[in-house]
């Protein structure tokens, strides 16, 4: 999970626009031009500039800044049609993404007890790796200068992504339902909110706040199983805890992510996160294999280890990266609000894991805390008059 935007293409017709839009700053004051009504409002320097250059320069510019946005499409020679069928497949894409997201966690459950958890999470990423190096290893190679600076943040990320969030949810499965994954995974997006309140003083209103504890109240009614005296007992599933601990994670590391600064591009970067990922995560696939987890390398393991590296480890980050280019991160996080009834529905007619009530109760709750959390303030109608 995780998440960016791959590099964008077509960097000549976005130069020639920055430079008409730079242009365009330097002649006509941002705060002189209307541009819902293409008005010019000119103030008396202009005067003495004279009207025919002024209206020669605009006509210029209004040439130059008319050029879209160019980005990665299919049809880069008509940028408006691409751009169309960008959107739609965007679009399908929406419904997609979490299918591909819920993938591992039915993944998680379905090899339980086929392969060691660790070891698990460790060749998740190695092959992740190797199947973005040939994109990703010559741009990397040319931006090495910023491992320097950077080296302990990349094995801190990895130990967040890649271990906690990784090994963590398979160590968990071997006790604890894919719809659970699913349903206390999906509290990750309000686990972020409270993480940046307590630790980085940020402020929220009263919904998002109502929203972090509806959603975390809907997480304890899943782990509880629908039983207050779990509660009172403490009688905790502990895989349930270990997906606790893996979705906490996921957020310390999204929070930290965004507020760490880097000289990596999104997708260098986050290859070089999931080199450190495997770095910290061999030392612990060894111990694990001496302790006696080892692996069986059959034609089975090798085909599981060959989906969650490509499909939740490379595709899903893909689609995600082009949905948010396409269609911002606003209409991207759909995505979350999807992923818990796709994991639900799978893991139901793939695994047999029928739900129960306090699982809807839960879903409703959670997904109720995430829209809260998620939704922009709205403007007063002072502001908004203004």
């Amino acid at each position: 999970m995780g998440l960016a935007c791959w590099p964008s293409a077509g960097a000549g017709a976005s130069a020639i626009q920055q430079a008409g839009t730079d242009l365009h700053h330097c002649i006509i004051p941002p705060s002189s031009l209307d541009i819902r009504t293409n008005i010019c409002r000119r103030p008396p320097l202009w005067e003495s500039i004279g009207r025919s250059a002024f209206l020669a320069a605009r006509a210029r510019l209004s040439e130059q800044t008319a050029i879209p946005p160019v980005r990665p499409s299919i049809n880069a020679s008509d940028p408006s049609r691409s751009g169309k069928r960008g959107e739609g497949l965007a679009c399908a894409l929406l419904f997609v993404a979490p299918v591909l997201f819920a993938t591992n966690m039915l993944a998680a459950k379905a090899t339980a007890d086929l392969m060691p958890p660790v070891a698990l999470a460790f060749y998740r990423w190695l092959g992740a790796m190797l199947l973005l190096a040939p994109v990703v290893w010559p741009r990397f190679w040319r931006q090495r200068r910023h491992l320097r600076r950077e080296w302990p943040d990349l094995l801190v990320f990895g130990a967040l992504g890649m271990g906690v969030c990784g090994a963590f949810v398979y160590v968990g499965a071997d006790t604890t339902t894919a719809t659970n994954i699913g349903l206390i995974y999906s509290s990750s997006p309000v686990l972020i909110i409270a993480i940046s309140v307590l630790f980085l003083d940020q402020r929220i209103g009263r919904s998002a706040f109502a929203g972090v504890f509806l959603a975390l109240f809907g997480v304890l009614l899943i782990i509880a199983r629908g039983n207050p005296d779990v509660l009172v007992r403490v009688d905790f599933v502990v895989g349930d805890l270990w997906i606790l601990a893996a979705a906490i994670g996921w957020a310390t590391y999204s929070v930290m992510l965004k507020h760490r600064p880097t000289g990596f591009d999104t997708l260098t970067r986050f290859f070089a996160i999931c080199l450190g990922g495997v770095i910290i995560l061999l030392p612990f696939t060894v111990a694990e294999h001496l302790m006696g987890e080892q692996m069986a390398w059959t034609g089975e393991t090798i085909g599981w280890l060959l989906l969650v590296a490509a499909v939740p480890g490379v595709a899903a980050y893909a689609a995600y990266s082009f949905i948010v280019d396409r269609l911002g991160p606003d209409r991207a996080g759909l995505i979350l609000y999807l992923i818990p009834p796709y994991n639900a529905v799978l893991a139901w007619f793939l695994l047999g894991e029928a739900p129960a009530w306090h699982h809807y109760v839960g879903a409703v709750l959670v997904m109720s805390g995430i829209w809260l959390t998620s939704r922009k303030p709205r403007q007063s109608t002072r502001e908004g008059s203004r």
